[in-house]
């Protein structure tokens, strides 16, 4: 669910993720404490001069892997262009660090955007009155180098900058390559699928994902 951008709150370039969670916290704070305990998952899409494009409410409920789903969180940010998007929780408890879960969850989206060429510029959990940066307590960091969750094309475009060729690395058994190369077209597919769904142009789900017109046809 898209939330209204006051006119206001549209003109504003965003500075830091300080300013997304003052943005934030009033929005939450508008709704009444039942609706405050229970958690949201928001996504936040910014236009190329920092100005929000969008405020759009993802999921009410609990924010986990099982219902969040990969194609809601992209889908307006390919619609209207906007190639860097904060991700934002409440948590219903007071403490505000993540789970190990929330964090595979970041994992994965983070890995997914870089595959979408958008950019997760950071994600907030929130509370009433205080906030938790994945960037500024380093977790970022760590997200971007985890392999969890990395595609083919992100595997290939990294690989070549370290100066690897994908299914090659030294020691590597043949079992393992194949075991590799399968892993990766199973992200390609299930990404293409969860975008299939959403009614994205095929053309850029090839693009994205590397597969062919004819594959995501048949998904």
């Amino acid at each position: 669910m898209e939330i209204r951008v006051p006119h206001k709150l549209k003109e504003k370039q965003i500075a830091d993720s300080l300013e997304i969670f003052e943005i934030m916290q009033k929005i939450l704070l508008r709704e009444d404490r039942i609706l405050q305990s229970i958690e949201h998952f928001w996504v936040i899409g910014l236009m190329a001069d920092r100005k929000i494009s969008y405020i759009e409410l993802i999921s009410l409920g609990k924010a986990d892997l099982d219902c969040i789903d990969i194609g809601d969180v992209f889908q307006l940010s390919l619609r209207k262009h906007c190639q860097q998007v904060y991700l934002i929780h409440n948590h219903k408890r007071k403490d505000l660090n993540p789970s190990d879960d929330e964090i595979e969850m970041t994992d994965k989206l983070y890995q997914s955007a870089r595959f979408l060429k958008r950019k997760i510029v950071d994600h907030l959990i929130i509370s009433t009155k205080d906030y938790f940066s994945y960037v500024k307590n380093g977790l970022f960091e760590q997200i971007h180098h985890s392999k969890k969750f990395m595609i083919r094309a992100i595997a290939e475009e990294i690989y070549r900058n370290e100066g690897i060729e994908i299914g090659k690395e030294e020691g590597l058994r043949e079992g393992e390559k194949k075991g590799k190369e399968e892993g990766l077209k199973e992200k390609a597919v299930e990404m293409a699928k969860a975008l299939r769904k959403k009614e994205i142009d095929i053309t850029i789900i090839a693009e994205t994902s590397g597969l062919s017109k004819e594959e995501i046809k048949k998904l």
